[in-house]
């Protein structure tokens, strides 16, 4: 899945694009897709 991560402080220009695991939720939670 690809996700958006800071690893420092500052603004957007901080923001990177990563493939990431896709999260298990557990229990008591949900997971959300989010389509745009």
């Amino acid at each position: 899945m690809r996700a958006v991560i800071q690893k420092s402080f500052g603004g957007p220009e901080v923001l990177e694009l990563a493939e990431r695991d896709k999260p298990a939720p557990l229990g008591g939670e949900v997971l959300v897709r989010v389509h745009a």
